[in-house]
């Protein structure tokens, strides 16, 4: 089976169990790169890259609901994984020979750092708004090829700004009050910027393409440093790397978001 066909399939099953999801009331958002996809031409175009799986996010208070749905759309429950994490799930359904994986986050997002996305679940859909998006990859400590196509995919199409009623953007006030708070978050944040615009001139994009991202990123970095940050985030800072700040995905039995 083609992989053009497989994820002609993802994509068709997106949309299958977001509509069964609204069908039913249920409060489950995108994530990944089918949502970077569905928010950056760019991520379609230059910047496309494998689809894999799904991911999506939801409450934790409709856990068993959301485990009915796939039951009723004709997933197979990973019930050890399921048992072991209560705000986890996991399914399979098989398509040809290969099998379409979902994961789903209930209320808040873990993997290198973790972020309770309760509040912002319903601000956008089919997806999370883009800044939280972004967060998912700038989150990540060991960045991949695809992290970095989704990235740069999200700062091509959206702009900077600093307007909490602005979904469609990159919204810096947000990520400044997440990051003056966590000076773990904040590192890996910082941490990641400098090293993505490192990584630009490895992509095959055009040269106002890669000012265009110079650009941003830079913004982004200097938006971070320059917002005032919180006592406990302070603290921190003294500890600084003698700590690891981080978890590694495998610690939570989490997988890299595709």
């Amino acid at each position: 089976m083609s992989n053009k066909l497989f994820e002609k399939e993802l994509q068709s099953e997106a949309d299958r169990i977001l509509n069964a999801s609204d069908a039913r009331g249920l409060t489950l958002r995108l994530i990944g790169a089918i949502a970077v996809r569905l928010h950056s031409e760019s991520a379609k175009k230059e910047l496309a890259r494998d689809l894999t799986d799904l991911d999506f996010i939801g409450l934790g208070k409709e856990r068993k609901e959301i485990e009915n749905l796939f039951k009723e759309l004709g997933y197979i429950a990973d019930w050890s994984f399921n048992t072991l994490h209560p705000l986890r799930l996991r399914f399979k359904r098989k398509f040809e020979e290969r099998y379409i994986n979902v994961d789903i986050w209930l209320d808040a997002f873990e993997m290198c750092h973790r972020f309770d996305f309760t509040k912002r679940l319903h601000l956008d859909k089919p997806t999370l708004p883009v800044t939280d998006l972004l967060m998912t990859k700038l989150q990540i400590v060991q960045l991949t090829e695809k992290d970095l196509k989704d990235v740069f995919s999200l700062l091509l199409d959206h702009e900077l700004c600093e307007n909490n009623n602005n979904i469609e953007c990159i919204n810096v006030k947000y990520l400044q009050e997440i990051c003056s708070k966590n000076w773990g978050i904040y590192k890996t944040f910082i941490s990641n910027i400098a090293k993505i615009a490192s990584m630009l001139e490895n992509f095959s994009l055009r040269k106002e393409q890669k000012e265009l991202l110079k650009l941003r990123l830079t913004q982004l970095e200097e938006g971070i440093e320059k917002a005032p940050k919180s006592i406990s985030w302070r603290l921190r800072a003294i500890i600084g790397e003698k700590i690891r700040w981080y978890n590694m995905p495998e610690n939570i039995r989490g997988q890299n978001l595709e």
